[in-house]
């Protein structure tokens, strides 16, 4: 554990240097209290639990209409990414590879799974393990974001997040929620990035993509002048 507590007695005073992000100290005489480093990987591995199991729900329901051995492969393959995603320092590192066939393998048998599967490769948790997992994994993931239908439409998803981290202050992008009666609160993340990253991941999850992309356009019509 890097943040430790170094008391150096003085007398009936201490000279304390605490760790950053140290929390739950107590200093003083006959004190004797761990220092807890804040919860963020575990939060973060709770978050990411808890949309695999939404994205495992979703995969339940589309299994009726796949045969036996489609259902069984379907439910190997969520498997399969459920034991990468969540993978810890211990287990090693995440494997690009078994991601990406699993991840390929469900999008190409069940395409309505997109709108669930994709926006958890792109919520801030899964996007710690896909950077740590590789360049590889990194593009993979960019390539099926960047070529993503909404209503028949094709629509870059890496291309609106982009527009939204770097084209809207944090102000108008809580008021751009407020608009769309989205709470900019209860988005999972602390900085202007990752609250782009989980609109954009909140809108495809709730089959509002194309919404937030008509409401971008108007709001920033020169960022789109190309496409």
């Amino acid at each position: 554990m890097e943040n430790i507590m170094r008391n150096q007695s003085v007398g009936k005073n201490y000279q304390v240097t605490i760790g950053d992000n140290a929390t739950g100290v107590a200093v003083g005489e006959h004190i004797y209290m761990p220092v807890n480093q804040p919860a963020t990987l575990h939060v973060e591995r709770q978050r990411l639990a808890t949309l695999l199991d939404d994205f495992e729900a979703v995969l339940a329901q589309a299994s009726r209409l796949l045969s036996p051995y489609e259902t069984h492969m379907a439910l190997f393959h969520a498997r399969l990414l459920r034991q990468e995603l969540l993978k810890t320092e211990t287990d090693g590192r995440p494997s690009a590879d078994i991601m990406m066939m699993a991840g390929t393998w469900l999008l190409t048998r069940t395409p309505s799974l997109a709108g669930v599967l994709l926006p958890l490769f792109m919520s801030v948790p899964a996007t710690a393990v896909v950077n740590q997992a590789g360049e590889g994994m990194v593009q993979w993931v960019e390539t099926r974001a960047a070529h993503y239908e909404a209503d028949g439409s094709p629509l870059n998803l890496v291309a609106l997040r982009q527009v939204l981290s770097s084209l809207f202050d944090t102000g108008e992008l809580r008021t751009l929620c407020f608009d769309m009666h989205i709470d900019f609160e209860d988005l999972y993340g602390e900085g202007k990035g990752d609250k782009a990253r989980e609109l954009v991941a909140f809108c495809v999850r709730h089959g509002r993509v194309a919404e937030l992309a008509v409401r971008c356009r108007e709001l920033r019509p020169f960022a789109f002048a190309e496409n």
